[in-house]
């Protein structure tokens, strides 16, 4: 497998609420459920309206 060369200097981030990382990431049981997840929280941050939603 190829070394991760790292991100560009110009590569947008998507910020994790914390409990993400707690309580959630310990009930996560596959990689697909993970997936999921991470769409959904990126969905959720880059749109512009209120309320948030994703359907």
């Amino acid at each position: 497998m190829d070394s991760f060369p790292g991100f560009n200097s110009g590569t947008l981030y998507t910020p994790v609420p914390n409990p993400c990382f707690g309580p959630l990431l310990e009930q996560i049981q596959d990689m697909a459920e993970l997936k999921v997840v991470l769409r959904g929280l990126w969905l959720l941050h880059r749109q512009r309206t209120r309320p948030k939603r994703v359907s």
